[in-house]
């Protein structure tokens, strides 16, 4: 489970109580203080599996009162700070952001953020005009396409933190909200296999059961719907609000049996069931390729198909400050819509705009994204007025004018983005770095692996990453070049965005780097070649055979093995290269397997049925 850390608890030194959080420094350092008492209350429970510091802050942008439109290093300086609260107290446990979805990364950007995974809220929300409604396989489409761009572009693990789709088959809610429950199950059956196929490590679904949150006016369900709560002027509890919201559970709203406090099953929505069979142990469904991106990745909406027109199509590059391509950037642009509204009355002319999303491509030379505009209203006349650009860790370009009417150039020319590389596995290879470079640095989240490179001498550098350092053959650091290789956290350092300069490494008075003296250390180890670890069988009954295929010696291994609470179930020392587990005696389920020593580890997972 995941506990969002906002609210109130009890301490020693009496209620502490979250603030505002993002609004400000002084609001972000008051919060700091109270996830560091939340951090002793709950440090010791072995279901939790994560702190979500904030969910959707994106939303709150454009609010005044909140005032969360904030630069990429005061976001990076936040969640440093709440992130090195938590973990000072409790190391344990993980720590993510709940976003919404690639529109993070030009605000909240989780690439700058000091978590250890991203949590994204995607929902099939139907654009303004309804080209694309919420049902629709376009749609669909667009979303699974998106989890190739947290893959490829977000730089660490992520999981759907939320997900949904608002449902029902009553026959006075058709066309006011999403769809029915048909269209319900299409979306969830897709979405939760891709999730896994396409490298997410998580997935939840928004709601459990319908809400009566939001009442419905009596005009608009007629005849009226056997669970639509009608608005009463004389009720304060009748809300006037989305009522999507309404149905976005997988059971209907109903209250439980009064003896037995049980729901029914027989007000499961028919998407229920794709939660109840997508049980990987037993074979359903079968692990697959995942299917992004596909062909209209770069074209999300389709607009192609419906604008033939290329002479109308906007264009350009998106390059990093030294002149090379950024492969996926956001880039939306705004169409500009025209419309005249019926009502005959004197100057009342309306204007529209519809948002168009793209990313760009890896092309070394030449243009790197293309916008392709549409509009119903006026098919002949698709311009576009404005467009904004970011990448994640990057400053973000504005261009047009947001809400006017004048078209930008069909071609934009070179976009230029300062940023700050950090991949989450990095791999050098094939590259001298020479002394025209004089300091090039080379960071990875997780791993980094160096293959034929060559440090020239007078070259200071810096091979830093979080959990794994790979020094493969043919690596050569010259007399009089300055190399410095060691494991540590390679989060961020805010100051990187103030001016997007590359990040130098450590020092003693840079508090974000600094490691807090209960946090656990990570101990450098050098590989001569790559081992691979076999399990046969996988899952099995109880029973695995293991073997390391290693073109070196194997020591001494240490092996643990933990079950999904984390607790060790089984700890062991053997030696040499194939081993034999026993888990008969343990229920079936997921197991954890840690094999170790010195010099290498690795991580799998086990399961038994």
């Amino acid at each position: 489970m995941a506990t969002e850390a906002s609210g109130c608890i009890n301490t020693p030194l009496g209620k502490v109580c979250s603030p505002d959080r993002g609004s400000s420094l002084a609001d972000a350092m008051d919060y700091a203080s109270y996830l560091t008492e939340l951090a002793k209350v709950i440090k010791d429970k072995p279901a939790l599996l994560a702190y979500d510091l904030y969910n959707e802050p994106f939303w709150l942008i454009w609010d005044n009162g909140r005032n969360m439109d904030k630069k990429k290093d005061s976001v990076c300086q936040y969640v440093s700070l709440w992130y090195d609260a938590i973990n000072g107290e409790d190391p344990n446990h993980l720590v993510t952001l709940g976003g919404t979805d690639f529109n993070d990364v030009l605000y909240w950007d989780t690439g700058v953020m000091k978590i250890d995974f991203v949590s994204v809220h995607t929902y099939p929300y139907p654009d303004d005009n309804n080209i694309t409604p919420a049902n629709s396989a376009i749609l669909r489409e667009d979303i699974i396409n998106q989890f190739h761009f947290y893959t490829e572009a977000l730089g660490k693990p992520w999981i759907i933190g939320e997900t949904g789709f608002s449902a029902s088959d009553e026959t006075c809610l058709a066309n006011k909200i999403w769809g029915d429950e048909a269209d319900q199950v299409n979306y969830f059956s897709e979405i939760l296999s891709a999730v896994r196929d396409c490298g997410g490590s998580g997935f939840s679904w928004w709601l459990f059961q319908d809400i009566h949150w939001y009442c419905v006016d009596n005009t608009v369900c007629t005849p009226t719907c056997s669970y639509c709560r009608i608005c009463d002027n004389n009720d304060p509890l009748s809300v006037v609000g989305d009522i999507d919201q309404n149905y976005f559970g997988l059971q209907k709203y109903t209250d439980p049996d009064p003896l037995t406090g049980q729901y029914s099953t027989a007000d499961l929505k028919s998407a229920a069931q794709v939660s109840i069979d997508f049980d990987e142990g037993n074979g359903v469904p079968a692990l697959a390729p995942c299917d992004a991106p596909t062909s209209f990745y770069y074209d999300p909406s389709h607009f192609s198909t419906l604008n033939t027109n290329t002479s109308t199509y906007l264009t350009g590059r998106i390059e990093d400050q030294d002149g090379n391509a950024i492969s996926s950037a956001v880039i939306i642009a705004q169409n500009w819509l025209y419309t005249i509204d019926p009502t005959p009355l004197p100057d009342d002319e309306e204007r529209h705009h519809q948002y168009i999303h793209t990313f760009s491509n890896d092309n070394t030379l030449g243009n790197n994204f293309t916008v392709i505009p549409y509009t119903p209203f006026n098919p002949n006349d698709p311009r576009i007025v404005y467009l904004k650009a970011s990448a994640v860790g990057a400053s973000k370009v504005e261009l047009g004018g947001w809400g006017s009417d004048v078209a930008m150039n069909q071609n934009v020319g070179a976009i230029i983005l300062d940023k700050m590389t950090l991949d989450y596995d990095s791999q050098i290879d094939n590259v001298v770095i020479s002394t025209s470079s004089l300091k090039t640095d080379y960071l990875a989240w997780n791993s980094l692996k160096i293959t034929n490179a060559t440090i020239n001498s007078g070259v200071t550098s810096e091979l830093v990453a979080r959990n794994e350092i790979s020094i493969m053959p043919n690596f050569n650091a010259e007399y009089g070049s300055d190399v410095h290789i060691y494991l540590y956290e390679t989060f961020s350092d805010c100051d990187d965005y103030t001016g997007f300069l590359r990040m130098t490494g450590p020092d003693a008075d840079n508090s974000q780097s600094t490691l807090t003296s209960n946090q656990k250390q990570i101990k450098l180890s050098f590989q001569k070649s790559i081992s691979k670890l076999n399990i046969k069988p996988n899952p099995s009954s109880g029973k695995y055979s293991v073997k390391i295929d290693s073109e070196t010696d194997i020591k001494t291994m240490n092996l643990i093995i933990r079950n999904t609470l984390g607790e060790e179930m089984i700890k062991k020392e053997f030696a040499g290269f194939e081993y034999e587990i026993d888990l008969s005696n343990f229920i079936n389920g997921i197991y954890f397997l840690e094999l170790f020593n010195n010099e290498q580890k690795f991580n799998e997972i086990l399961v038994k049925n």
